[in-house]
C-alpha cells in the first residue's frame, strides 16, 4: 500500500484528515505533519523525514501539501533525492476522498499522484 504524508499550515491538515475520517472512515498508513509557526527548518525536515520513514512501502510514499512553494512543500519535493516520494500540492477534501477510494487499486504512485492532481483541479469551479 502506498504510504501517505499530509502536511500543511496550522490545523488545516489535521482537520482535513479528521473530516475525511468522519465521512469515509479510517485511512491507514497516513501521517499528518503540521508546520509550526517560526519552526526551524531542520526541525520540520526531521519531522517530515520521520513521517516518510514511518509510512514507507515498496510502492512509495505520496505526500500531499497545502501550498506549492511553502517550506513544507519545498522540503518534500527535495526528498525525492533520498526517498521514493511523489508530491502533490494544493490538497483539498475531494483529493483526500479520491485518495481513500483509489489508493488500494492497481494504480502505481505516479498514476495515483496524477489522478489526485486532476481531481483537485476539477473540484475547483466558479459559478
Amino acid at each position: 500500500m502506498i504510504g501517505v504524508v499530509i502536511t500543511g499550515h496550522g490545523n488545516f491538515p489535521k482537520e482535513l484528515i479528521s473530516t475525511s475520517r468522519k465521512i469515509i472512515g479510517n485511512l491507514k498508513s497516513v501521517v499528518v505533519i503540521t508546520t509550526r509557526y517560526k519552526e526551524e527548518p531542520f526541525g520540520l525536515r526531521t519531522r517530515l523525514n520521520k513521517a516518510v520513514e514511518k509510512v514507507a512501502s515498496q510502492e512509495g510514499v505520496l505526500i500531499l501539501t497545502d501550498i506549492f512553494g511553502s517550506s513544507a512543500s519545498s522540503m518534500c519535493i527535495s526528498m525525492k533525492k533520498k526517498y521514493p516520494v511523489r508530491v502533490v500540492t494544493g490538497m483539498n477534501l475531494p483529493m483526500v476522498f479520491a485518495l481513500a477510494t483509489y489508493r488500494n487499486s492497481a494504480l502505481n504512485i505516479d498514476d495515483l499522484a496524477s489522478m489526485l492532481e486532476k481531481v483537485g483541479k476539477k473540484s475547483v469551479t466558479k459559478w
